[in-house]
């Protein structure tokens, strides 16, 4: 679920009797924020655009292209990085040079640390894990939950087009809809654009999930409703099951 709610079982072909046994329930701890600075903006810049990114996360704040026009990245603070399903606040540290920015983020509880390098390339944006350290614990998989790296909204025309496909035979599901119709969701997509009256933006990425490759984010806020594209997660060490 993407928010506190009911979780219910839906049945197709008519009615079902259901039996839940052996239920067990927990209640799940938030993770507390940690205690950072005070954003101190990093810029790293083409012949096209500026990219603002925060110091206290890999978060991009906003695109600020050269004919004065600006695209919101992601508004609000993050902190989270999900290793292996876990989520995790690591210790982060932010260097600044070469027109490169480069992130270290490390999980003392679980011995591991990733090194993380955001470069631009005219219009084009590259977040790039350069480097894991691991002791005990493995990665099997990497996300950065909520990490919009571009965002639209309904009050400047915001519109989104996406494909999923499952891999089932002749399964695509193509839709093309306004932000304003859309309710607050986190969806797995195939591919994704997002647009407004200035920009369209997509993202190409190495995530192997197919139905999870980009995530579109819909949130309701003061007055009006934000769409944001995002990565699903990384495979890097594949479990196999026998």
């Amino acid at each position: 679920p993407s928010k506190a709610g009911k979780i219910g079982l839906q049945g197709w072909f008519g009615n079902k009797n259901v039996t839940l046994s052996n239920l067990k329930v927990e209640e799940i701890a938030p993770l507390l924020p940690p205690e950072v600075g005070e954003t101190e903006e990093q810029v790293i810049q083409s012949e096209q655009m500026k990219v603002v990114l925060d110091n206290n996360f890999q978060r991009v704040i906003r695109y600020e292209w050269n004919d004065g026009s600006t695209l919101v990245g992601e508004d609000e603070q993050l902190y989270v990085m999900e290793i292996n399903g876990e989520k995790y606040a690591p210790e982060v540290t932010c260097k600044t040079e070469n027109n490169e920015i480069t992130y270290t983020l490390s999980v003392k509880d679980i011995g591991i640390t990733i090194t993380l390098k955001a470069t631009v390339d005219q219009n084009k944006l590259r977040l790039e894990v350069t480097d894991i350290k691991e002791s005990t614990t493995k990665v099997k998989t990497i996300n950065f939950p909520n990490h919009s790296l571009a965002s639209v909204t309904s009050k400047d025309n915001g519109k989104v087009a996406s494909v999923l496909t499952t891999g089932d035979w002749n399964n695509i599901i193509e839709k093309f809809e306004d932000v304003k119709d859309l309710a607050d969701s986190s969806l797995g997509k195939t591919y994704a654009f997002i647009n407004n009256d200035d920009f369209a933006i997509t993202i190409n990425n190495n995530v192997i999930e197919g139905g999870n490759r980009v995530v579109l984010s819909t949130e309701n806020r003061d007055g009006y409703k934000k769409t944001g594209i995002g990565n699903g997660t990384w495979t890097y060490r594949e479990v196999l099951e026998m």
